[in-house]
């Protein structure tokens, strides 16, 4: 919940859903908002004879409906009746869409065929699901459509599959609430939750990271981009670090490939209180558990530690954990303490800024990895005489291998040796001809790379006379003239391998000396497995003190009250038309109390507000202290709050 506004997100299990009948169908998510548990009143869309039969998606401020399905994807195809060729891949001779026209299966993306209005129509109602307009998938959506605070809202979040073309229609993954006939308490699906818009409560400090660069890269050198998005800030830890670890080979479903991820683990421990019964698998809670010196399972009253495979056995991977029949555990059900680490991103292959990646303690990460090059963008004088402009160009000799490397051009006021050599156009890079000897120059060349053993590779650059004919073999540089840079072994494949070209040239044609600038010339670097990275999250957090300087915020809602409010419950009795009147006061601190009285200063009702910090909401219901309607007419609202202050207000009750 938020202020006019509500955030969902979602994981993407059912991506990998398998149809028993059609196998993989999945075609997108669809999101439905309603003020009723039943859905009904978006139950709105109607069958050729009139008869509701689909609901109405929520639609953005702007209009658009809220379903993400399927962009791209290969050419659908249709399994051969023999059952050898019944393989989960297309066969050549078996039958195709050819979404393209081009006569060919693709097995590369194209755009999805399964979008609009479906092909096969509900049987006999008169009426197709709309696939959607290949929007893309999202997992996370943010609803501010005419969201009214303190209203209470219910939503789904379902998938949907395409059917196929001759004969299925697609269907919808379930949005079920149903009320406890007993307790009138509503139990809600995997697909569904209720929320309470509204801000947040007076004092709320918002969580952050500990460093001020959110990630630290502590080891590699790559120049990738990782973002943390705070998807949903009231879910975020306090004092809890994370590591991003980067692989070069990925496992799945047992199997092993050479491909680059990334997970994340939680580096400070976590501890469960369980209960064994029996040998019977018990629910750990958390998934991807990291099998280390961590790992401990222990007598929550006692201490005493239990040994694995003695006394119990435990899934990792699953979550699971059971007690041998034989051991310490075998007669005690507990309670038990179990420490470990997990990981609550598992190994993700996402490096394009994809937002697939699931939620985890109300952060979402997103990855932009860099191809191995020049870096234009970042490359930049840090001491800069503005004399002097620089281009960063593919070498104009030899071959192009870049290495992944970072240089430093240091400029003096006097001609120096460089680190380099001079050559003519048309001799051998790296040869030993005569025409290949130490050049005089203006700079001095330097390895900077952030890394101690990559900083020891001694850097080369070569000068390719391009000038005038009266400059050429002049045996120093000019202005114009290309610095070639050489890729360093152990990254030269080839004995003419160059990296780039630095091109130089004065900003004011009169300049003739350069003093003292220093430019960098950067490449971007791919994640390898030697990349690690670090964040500690801070949790929100109240402060009185900021509260007591944010009491004018708070007010009643509505004011005035006229006979009814919108956001007033229904009353799930049969044969009732409404529930109880209410009103609530918005923007209070954590804990507080509120004492309403009569302009003649009689009380009427004292309410205690205790809450966390995700809302600083009170109701009531318009009883006095007798549990009697209240009469119209203006009262006074008198809120005061330990250690904050107090603050008095005005509203009026129209019956």
């Amino acid at each position: 919940p938020g202020d006019k506004k509500v955030t969902l997100y979602w994981d993407n299990n059912a991506e990998q859903s398998i149809d028993p009948i059609l196998g993989k169908d999945f075609e997108g998510y669809v999101v439905y908002r309603s003020t009723n548990p039943q859905f009904s009143d978006i139950n709105t869309i109607t069958d050729g004879f009139g008869s509701p039969i689909l609901y109405e998606p929520l639609k953005t401020s702007g209009g658009k409906v809220a379903k993400f399905d399927v962009a791209v994807r290969p050419e659908p195809f249709f399994e051969s009746d023999t059952s050898h060729l019944k393989n989960g891949r297309y066969d050549v001779g078996e039958k195709f869409i050819d979404v393209n026209l081009n006569g060919v299966r693709d097995s590369t993306d194209v755009e999805d065929f399964y979008k609009g209005f479906s092909v096969i129509p509900y049987d006999q109602r008169g009426i197709a699901y709309y696939l959607g307009d290949n929007s893309g998938l999202r997992h996370s959506f943010i609803d501010s459509n005419n969201v009214i605070n303190g209203q209470t809202y219910y939503y789904a979040v379902v998938s949907y599959d395409h059917g196929d073309i001759t004969t299925y229609p697609p269907t919808e993954s379930s949005k079920r609430i149903n009320i406890d006939p007993i307790t009138s308490q509503l139990v809600f699906d995997v697909n569904t939750v209720s929320v309470i818009p509204g801000p947040r409560v007076n004092g709320f400090l918002h969580p952050k990271f500990v460093s001020s660069d959110k990630i630290d890269h502590l080891k590699g050198i790559a120049t990738g981009n990782l973002l943390l998005d705070m998807v949903d800030e009231l879910s975020v830890k306090d004092n809890i670090t994370y590591d991003i670890n980067f692989k070069d080979t990925l496992v799945q479903d047992n199997v092993k490939t050479a491909k680059l991820n990334y997970q994340i683990l939680r580096v400070t421990p976590l501890s469960n209180e369980i209960f064994l019964f029996d040998t019977n698998n018990v629910k750990i809670g958390t998934l991807n558990i990291l099998h280390d010196s961590f790992l401990k399972v222990t007598n929550a009253a006692t201490g005493r530690l239990y040994t694995e495979g003695i006394d119990y056995t435990i899934d990792t991977a699953r979550g699971f954990i059971r007690k041998k029949p034989t051991g310490a555990m075998a007669q005690i059900t507990g309670p038990f303490t179990i420490s470990y680490r997990y990981y609550p991103q598992p190994p993700s292959t996402y490096f394009a800024n994809e937002e697939a990646n699931i939620v985890f303690d109300g952060l979402k990460l997103y990855v932009n990895n860099e191809t191995l090059d020049r870096d234009t963008l970042r490359s930049g004088f840090i001491i800069d005489n503005k004399t002097i402009n620089f281009k960063i160009l593919p070498p104009s000799l030899g071959v192009k291998r870049i290495a992944p490397l970072d240089i430093q051009l240091q400029f003096t006021s006097n001609d120096t040796d460089a680190t380099g050599k001079y050559i003519n156009p048309g001799d051998t890079l790296y040869s030993a001809s005569p025409f290949q000897k130490k050049i005089i120059a203006p700079f001095r060349i330097k390895n900077i790379t952030k890394d101690s053993v990559l900083a020891l590779i001694k850097i080369e650059a070569i000068c390719s006379e391009q000038g005038s004919q009266v400059l050429r073999n002049n045996n120093r540089w000019d202005w114009g003239e290309a610095i070639v840079v050489l890729t360093p072994i152990p990254y030269r494949v080839l004995a003419n391998n160059t990296m780039y070209d630095v091109q130089l040239n004065p900003r004011v044609p009169a300049v003739k000396k350069i003093s003292n600038d220093v430019l960098n010339v950067l490449t971007t670097k791919p994640f390898t497995s030697a990349d690690k990275f670090t964040f500690t999250t801070k949790a929100a957090q109240f402060s009185p003190q900021l509260a007591s300087t944010q009491l004018d915020q708070i007010k009643v809602v509505p004011n005035p009250y006229v006979a009814v409010n919108d956001i007033e419950p229904t009353d799930r009795l049969p044969g009732t038309t409404r529930g109880s009147r209410r009103i609530y006061f918005e923007h209070l601190p954590k804990e507080c109390s509120i004492r309403i009285y009569t302009l003649s200063g009689e009380l009427v009702k004292e309410l205690s507000h205790s809450s966390g910090i995700d809302n600083g909401r009170e109701y009531w219901d318009l009883l006095n202290r007798d549990n009697l309607g209240i009469s119209y007419g203006v009262y006074i609202a008198h809120i005061e709050a330990k250690s904050v202050g107090e603050k008095i207000l005005k509203f009026a009750v129209i019956k």
